[in-house]
């Protein structure tokens, strides 16, 4: 499947039986890097994988939030 995907994605052949179309836009990554004890990050997009997005998770803190009925509790956030 991964051979199929590469030809269909990076040499722009069709595969219509399979579902594979030459004009795919390209792949979401997404990483935690709050085990490695970042709160946040910044990552480069790879063109050469056509990945056209990056969502990178941070740490997971606890804050004080303030509740609809104006209670104030701790909660674990991101």
């Amino acid at each position: 499947m991964y051979a199929i995907t590469y030809l269909s994605g990076h040499c722009g052949l069709n595969y219509p039986s399979l579902g594979m179309r030459s004009n795919l836009i390209g792949h979401i990554v997404l990483t935690n890097i709050g085990t490695l004890g970042f709160d946040g990050g910044h990552a480069p997009l790879a063109p050469p994988m056509k990945t056209i997005g990056l969502i990178c998770t941070g740490r997971i803190n606890k804050k004080p939030v303030v509740m609809e009925n104006d209670e104030i509790k701790i909660q674990s956030m991101i």
